[in-house]
């Protein structure tokens, strides 16, 4: 018996270590405890048979463990589904049929779409359009990396408090519904604005299970998922992936500043090791800059690293990211994090932003976005400016993220005391600048009720 720590399984059965050696399954021998994972994610060792390998079919657990090879009649894939509870899988493949009765982990594109199981032609996420009668799979699951890019206007929105200062659930998910009326093409909850540090790691996974529960699956979610080590950073991607999120957000290191070799290093943890999807986030204002060189190995290395946000607001830095990593990966996602420059980066390359003003006048956001996309290069313009009439006072009139939670409030919503405490002056100032917002919102004809 031998165990393979880290390497890739092909779909015709073919492992490799880590270090690109090619093992046999002869080299592993029948009933071979075997840890992958694939593309670097997960380590629970399963026990399999690999008889008859062929590329039929394969069973996964949510951690990232997959049998990529048809398993023998009534292998019992024994990996644990983790906090779930549910324990081992039965499945079975042969000839790409799934056999009725059989409970199966689902191919990765299946994740979180319903409860039925499909047949698939033996490529990764392909499937067809009926599903199988009386065939149910577990969820939810890991999933394998998306060719599809996040693309659009996704909101970092605030979480809104109650009088105890404790996650007013309801009035978060009214939030939420009220933000994809108005336009928003995803929702990224726990970051920056959000306020990710002020909440508990247990509040931050509720954030994302009731934010994905609102959703409702019209648009993608893209959660935060940093903590404050890598270990505990995967366990929180883990978590999103449970709650339904389409992939992570995770900022580079904070507090102490990293070289670009450690920063790679964390980030290698990572796209090894996740099992959803995962955005790096580059704020070198707060944490460990993001370096071109870095981005551009870590893209050409983990397909599970799908994209980047950048806050830097620096254009040069995006034209150069873009023009190192579009031309191996034309999947991977640039999102700006910026609204001074959201015209100016999405003419760069960009594919979209995520935006703390959308949390305020999405429709606005939106309209941006879309009028670039249609070359309607001045109206563009024209709507970043009045962008920049409502966007500068709510960062120069209060500590951020503060003044986006008074812009709520204006919106509607009952968005609470924030969890910093505040002095008597600044919550007067905060009084003038709900004022402010309320004027600026009704000049252009987005007055809230």
């Amino acid at each position: 018996m031998q165990r393979v720590a880290g390497g890739f399984t092909r779909p015709n059965g073919i492992a490799l270590a880590p270090d690109g050696k090619t093992l046999s399954v002869a080299d592993l021998g029948a009933n071979v405890t075997f840890a992958f994972p694939v593309e670097g994610l997960g380590r629970l060792g399963q026990r399999r048979r690999f008889a008859d390998i062929g590329s039929d079919g394969f069973a996964m657990d949510k951690r990232g463990n997959l049998d990529m090879t048809p398993t023998s009649p009534g292998i019992r894939v024994v990996a644990p589904l983790g906090e779930t509870g549910c324990g081992g899988l039965i499945a079975r493949f042969a000839n790409n049929r799934l056999f009725r009765g059989i409970r199966v982990m689902a191919p990765a594109l299946l994740a979180g779409l319903d409860d039925k199981a499909y047949r698939w032609d033996g490529s990764l996420g392909s499937r067809t359009t009926d599903p199988i009668p009386g065939v149910s799979y577990g969820k939810p699951l890991m999933t394998m990396p998306s060719t599809a890019a996040i693309t659009g206007i996704l909101t970092p929105h605030m979480v809104p408090l109650d009088a105890r200062g404790e996650i007013n659930e309801d009035e978060l998910a009214r939030y939420v519904e009220w933000l994809i009326q108005h336009g928003v093409h995803g929702l990224y909850p726990n970051g920056s604005t959000g306020e990710f540090l002020r909440f508990t790691a247990e509040e931050r996974r509720r954030i994302v299970q009731v934010v994905c529960a609102a959703a409702k699956g019209r648009v993608p979610v893209v959660a935060g998922a940093a903590e404050a080590n890598v270990r505990e950073t995967i366990r929180a991607c883990e978590h999103c992936l449970d709650a339904g999120a389409r992939a992570v957000a995770v900022v580079s290191p904070f507090y102490y500043k990293l070289s670009p070799e450690s920063v790679y290093a964390y980030f290698r943890e990572i796209g090894r090791h996740s099992p959803i999807d995962v955005t790096l986030y580059n704020i070198p204002m707060l944490a460990s800059p993001i370096d071109v060189p870095t981005v551009q190995r870590l893209a050409a290395e983990f397909p599970r690293i799908i994209g980047i946000k950048d806050s830097s607001g620096d254009i040069s830095h995006m034209s150069r990211l873009i023009a190192a990593v579009r031309p191996i990966r034309p999947d991977f996602s640039f999102l700006t994090g910026w609204e001074a420059a959201l015209v100016p980066m999405l003419l760069a390359g960009c594919d979209g932003g995520t935006h703390a003003t959308s949390g305020i006048v999405p429709e606005l956001t939106r309209s941006i976005y879309d009028a670039v996309r249609a070359g309607r290069i001045d109206e563009a313009f024209a709507l970043q400016r009045t962008l920049l009439e409502i966007f500068d006072p709510l960062i120069q009139c209060a500590d951020f993220p503060e003044g986006f939670r008074v812009a709520a409030e204006v919106c509607g919503f009952a968005m609470g005391a924030s969890r910093q405490p505040a002095t008597e002056s600044q919550l007067a100032d905060r009084g003038k600048l709900a004022g402010r917002i309320r004027e600026q919102l009704a000049a252009h004809g987005m007055s809230r009720g």
